[in-house]
């Protein structure tokens, strides 16, 4: 396509090169060439190639040769494109187009925008090359004057008239027309892309509406065609589309029976729950019936307790007027064993002197023994009468043997009162239930059982909460040991066993004992410790004071016993002794006379016992011989 918006650069005359100072004609006649040259370029100026768009097609390429009017000012010698001129080009330019499509068929096809598009950038950039190539042309011609002047040296015979100046360059109508011609060229670029704009609107209506003619009257076959393979891939699809949900479906019917099946499950569970409901309502109301029959006997209870408690009062204050009564008579016996203990003293200086005239008849009788010896007639005869006399005092010795020998008082005991002071914890939670019973406080606790009849084990349990602590517990025996429960005759001995259990802790400890009362174990709360208890402990740190201290290992059997003398004799002190695995240990502890009633307890501290009191010696025997004891 020929560049109609710019004049070729081989029609622009070079400037000559050489101007001398004696060639003034040659410059004259030079710028009578530029005149002429002017017209030319003037003339060529007027004519383009101008493209419209298609009115059909909306194509820029059917191009048409058309003259531009101009109109020139004389005084801004500016050159402007007239609106009018412009309109009635674009009308001639649309009915060529519209004569050249009335031979063309609708097939044809159009050249898209994106083409025209760079098309048009294309002409764009080749009128900017032009520019630049007609801004440098005028720039070496400038150059080139400048170089002229400066090797020219002017004569003496020069004028300056002749001579042509920068200034005249500038001013020469050639250049001036050179500055105008790009002045227009850089006009109609502009106008160019106006004209490119507008056009590109036009053509994308032109293609919408003829998009449009041909859908309406070339596509009916293609889309008889197109619908027919649509119907049948949409029937296909339709078909997959079926066999998929008939699959589905029957996914759906199995999860249906798995639900089905979970359903009947569930409904059974939920049966089953409510009959549990319903028992479980009815255990309330049973409970609630047991806790209003509780209640009432609670406060039946309540009532007897409280009459018991003045019942209490009355008989305590019977009995401090019975004590302040024995007290009196205390007194008044005082000063009779005052008087006893002088008739005593009278008694036993009567006793001295009787057993000076002992000694002085049994002197007397050694000497009657050896005259009898010398006369050995009178042996025979007196034989008779010294057997009887032998014989009665064997008998009087084994009656005093029989006096003096020491027997096993045998009392079926056990385990059956805990301290109310030494106990799990201020709740007393054990104390009223000795076998079954256990911390609420989640303490360490014990609970009694009996073994076999014949011997009581105590468990201690350990708590398993780092928070709390294993307390010391302390436990008593049923009955307690009395001297009225002695022989009449010979020493009466009380003896019971404890084997050590450890548990699993290392700081433990045990403690066996008896304590003198004459009340109830039950009304006795602080049990002031004697010297008569013993601790079994393996820490050497724990100071016991006067207590006797022993170390102990699992397994090992304490003994603990009591001998008291016979009823009758007011003299002998009774005493208390200690054994370990079947011997004797530690040092004998003698009792005070008033201490008639002693009652055995125990304490524990994170270990357990077996205690046997000899209710059955042939199931059970004692370690320690008790024959050996005399």
């Amino acid at each position: 396509m020929p560049n109609a918006n710019l004049v070729p650069l081989e029609n622009v005359r070079r400037w000559p090169r050489g101007i001398d100072s004696n060639s003034s004609l040659q410059s004259s006649s030079n710028i009578s060439s530029t005149t002429e040259e002017q017209n030319v370029l003037n003339k060529e100026i007027n004519f383009q190639f101008t493209s419209g768009a298609c009115t059909k097609c909306g194509n820029f390429g059917h191009l048409t040769w058309q003259c531009h009017t101009f109109t020139q000012k004389k005084k801004t010698k500016n050159v402007y494109i007239s609106s009018n001129s412009s309109k009635e080009e674009i009308n001639s330019l649309l009915k060529t187009n519209e004569n050249v499509h009335t031979n063309w068929s609708i097939s044809d096809s159009c050249i898209s925008l994106e083409s025209q598009k760079e098309s048009f950038n294309e002409r764009i950039q080749k009128l900017e090359i032009e520019k630049d190539k007609m801004n440098k042309a005028f720039e070496q011609l400038l150059e080139k004057f400048n170089e002229q002047n400066s090797l020219q040296h002017p004569s003496s015979t020069f004028s300056p008239k002749e001579f042509v100046t920068f200034d005249d360059l500038e001013n020469h109508p050639f250049i001036q027309q050179m500055k105008e011609r790009i002045k227009l060229l850089d006009q109609k670029t502009s106008d160019q892309q106006l004209i490119l704009e507008q056009n590109l609107n036009f053509q994308k209506m032109s293609l919408s509406s003829n998009n449009e003619n041909k859908l309406n009257n070339c596509g009916i076959k293609q889309q008889k065609e197109e619908n027919k393979n649509n119907f049948v891939l949409n029937d296909q699809k339709i078909k997959e589309e079926l066999e998929t949900l008939k699959v589905e479906n029957k996914k759906l019917k199995r999860k249906e029976e798995i639900n089905n099946n979970e359903l009947t499950k569930i409904r059974e569970e939920y049966q089953k729950l409510t009959n549990e409901l319903v028992a479980s309502k009815n255990l309330v109301s049973l409970l609630e019936l047991e806790r209003t029959q509780i209640k009432q006997q609670f406060e039946k209870d309540i009532e007897k307790i409280q009459n018991d408690a003045n019942h209490y009062k009355s008989e305590n204050e019977r009995i401090t007027d019975l004590y302040n009564k024995q007290q009196i008579k205390n007194k008044s016996m005082g000063i009779n064993i005052s008087n006893l203990n002088r008739i005593n003293r009278k008694l036993k200086e009567e006793l001295n002197i009787s057993n000076n005239k002992i000694n002085q008849l049994q002197k007397q009788i050694n000497k009657n023994s050896k005259n009898v010896n010398e006369q050995t007639d009178e042996k025979f005869k007196d034989f008779g009468g010294q057997v009887d006399i032998k014989l009665e005092t064997n008998s009087e010795l084994l009656k005093e043997q029989n006096d003096n020998k020491m027997r096993f008082v045998k009392i079926k005991n056990r385990i059956n009162r805990i301290d109310c002071e030494y106990t799990c914890c201020e709740n007393k939670c054990i104390n009223s239930n000795i076998s079954n019973g256990f911390c609420n406080s989640k303490n360490g606790y014990v609970c009694v059982f009996d073994v076999n009849n014949c011997c009581t084990k105590i468990k201690y349990y350990l708590t398993n909460n780092k928070r709390k602590e294993n307390k010391w517990i302390r436990l008593f025996a049923q009955n307690s040991f009395s001297k009225g429960c002695c022989y009449g005759k010979g020493y009466s001995l009380y003896y019971f066993e404890l084997t050590m259990i450890k548990e699993e802790t290392n700081f433990c400890y045990a403690g066996i004992g008896l304590y003198n009362t004459t009340a109830n174990i039950s009304t006795v709360k602080n049990i002031p410790n004697t010297n008569t208890n013993i601790f079994l402990c393996n820490d050497a740190t724990i100071n016991w004071q006067d207590f006797q201290k022993f170390s102990w290992e699992d397994g090992d059997v304490f003994g603990y016993g009591i001998v008291y003398p016979a009823r009758s004799n007011h003299v002998t002190e009774p005493y208390v002794f200690f054994t370990k695995n079947g011997s004797k240990i530690g040092k004998e502890i003698l009792l005070d006379k008033k201490d008639d009633v002693l009652c055995p307890f125990i304490g524990l501290l994170s270990c357990s016992a077996e205690i046997n009191f000899g209710n059955d010696l042939n199931l059970k025997p004692f370690r320690y011989n008790l024959a050996n004891n005399t």
